[in-house]
């Protein structure tokens, strides 16, 4: 990366080309099926989980911790569909 970031070797596009598309492949035939298929119900499923952690810090005096998943829940509604979709894999609601 450090190279990369001087200019000093940068990789040949065509051999990062393969490597993001057999990484694609890969996590493809790894991941649970339900985790691929878009579902406009799992935008609330993220905003719920991300108003629970909201509440939780709340209750424990987490004021900073709140006001970030405050923001992170309002934002969320505001991004473009493709900032979304990592966002649907990091929150997941407690079970």
């Amino acid at each position: 990366m450090e190279d990369a970031s001087r200019r000093a070797a940068v990789a040949e596009p065509d051999a990062v080309r393969v490597s993001v598309e057999t990484l694609t492949g890969t996590l493809r035939d790894t991941m649970p099926g339900a985790w691929l298929r878009q579902n406009s119900a799992a935008d609330f499923d993220v905003i719920e989980a991300v108003l629970s952690q909201l509440e939780a810090a709340v209750a424990t005096g987490a004021y900073a911790q709140a006001e970030g998943a405050r923001l992170e829940a309002r934002d969320f509604g505001e991004r473009p569909r493709s900032q979304t979709d990592g966002l649907r894999a990091a929150v997941r609601p407690a079970t």
